[in-house]
């Protein structure tokens, strides 16, 4: 579904700068916590490696622009790994995304009756048959949701399942790297923080699900309020 997030347009002010709140949480933010590590890292193995500046390097405003221009590149690796992760866990684990069997017939997130009438309003305004399939109508419905801006909780949604996502793999790396760190140290200390970053996956695998979710729920509640207020 993460595919949705290059197709959303905003009026805010936020939707204009280069880097917004979603940039500095799905991007930035994992990139800069790895870069971070990974400079830690190299200079843990080799006290040469940035020596000359005494880790004042930092301070210097061209070098903290290239560490932010760093920083969202892996953010950007980060989702990309995240996104075939997803994809063959949703496909293998639930054999399709939720809003490719949310109007399934065994579904249950919604009565009978909303499905139905989904399915109606699609097929009225713009012939696509009935039989079509969840996935086929749920991109008209976020289409025709984002195109008239009905639901600012849609791109929350979006945002922070799409943040939970990656932090999945950032904690997952994180927490192998320390790990893997700290036996090259025998550093217990290390050792324990790459442990938490590894149990930090569950919640934020929690809460990639529940978003997940409330994402394609949104979408076609809006979509069906939309045109009943119509």
């Amino acid at each position: 579904m993460s595919i949705y997030r290059d197709n959303i347009l905003g009026n805010s002010v936020l939707d204009t700068v280069i880097f917004g709140v979603y940039e500095i949480l799905s991007n930035i933010f994992p990139g800069a916590l790895l870069l971070v590590t990974i400079i830690l890292f190299l200079i843990n193995i080799n006290t040469t490696f940035l020596s000359k500046y005494n880790y004042e390097i930092f301070s210097d405003n061209i070098i903290f622009l290239i560490f932010l221009f760093i920083s969202f590149i892996l953010g950007q690796i980060i989702q990309s790994i995240s996104s075939i992760w997803e994809k063959i866990y949703y496909k293998k684990v639930f054999h399709g995304y939720p809003s490719e069997k949310i109007l399934s017939e065994g579904d249950h997130t919604f009565p009978p009756y909303f499905k139905e009438e989904i399915r109606k309003k699609i097929n009225n305004e713009y012939g696509v048959p009935n039989e079509s399939s969840s996935q086929h109508i749920f991109e008209i419905c976020y289409t025709y949701v984002v195109e008239n801006n009905l639901s600012n909780r849609v791109t929350n949604f979006l945002n922070m399942y799409t943040f939970s996502r990656n932090m999945i793999i950032t904690s997952l790396i994180e927490g192998l790297l320390l790990v893997t760190w700290s036996f090259l140290k025998s550093d217990i200390n290390i050792r324990l923080i790459g442990i938490i970053f590894l149990c930090t996956v569950l919640p934020f695998f929690e809460r990639y699900q529940n978003y997940a979710k409330a994402f394609a729920k949104e979408v076609f509640r809006s979509y069906f309020i939309g045109k009943k207020v119509k």
